[in-house]
């Protein structure tokens, strides 16, 4: 049987600027450097290039649909009137999506000035494969 003999690594130095090797980052560490705050605005553009294309492809599957749209949403409020929140789950089980529409549909109902999100929960439908689903009030 062949031995092998466990060798002890040196710690990793994280003194030095990813992109300055030879200048030493700040007290803080990487993420007081430029690099990280390069990161972070990377990440930030990201995600405000996703959050304009969500709300494209929700504009664009409820375009077609705006009357059912309403409905949803008047359905939607009175649970919340009734219920103190809504989530999808409590619409979709008072009301169906119509045949035509994709079911991207759902997350244009409660995207509206009139809810406001207050924390999440897993779907209790079996279809959603307790996916993680927003909890909405009335402001």
């Amino acid at each position: 049987m062949l031995a092998v003999q466990a060798r002890k690594l040196a710690p990793v130095k994280r003194d030095r600027d990813p992109d300055e090797p030879g200048k030493a980052l700040p007290a803080g560490g990487l993420f007081q450097s430029g690099f990280a705050k390069r990161q972070e605005e990377l990440l930030a553009e990201k995600l405000r290039e996703g959050e304009r294309r969500k709300e494209v492809g929700l504009a664009r599957v409820s375009g077609d649909h705006s009357d059912w749209v309403n409905r949803a949403r008047a359905l939607a409020a009175v649970i919340a009137g009734e219920e103190g929140d809504v989530t999808t789950d409590d619409i979709q089980a008072r009301l169906s999506l119509p045949e035509d529409a994709h079911p991207n549909l759902w997350g244009s109902v409660l995207r509206a000035p009139m809810f406001r999100r207050v924390g999440y929960k897993k779907s209790t439908r079996a279809e959603a494969h307790a996916r993680v689903i927003g909890i909405w009030r009335l402001p």
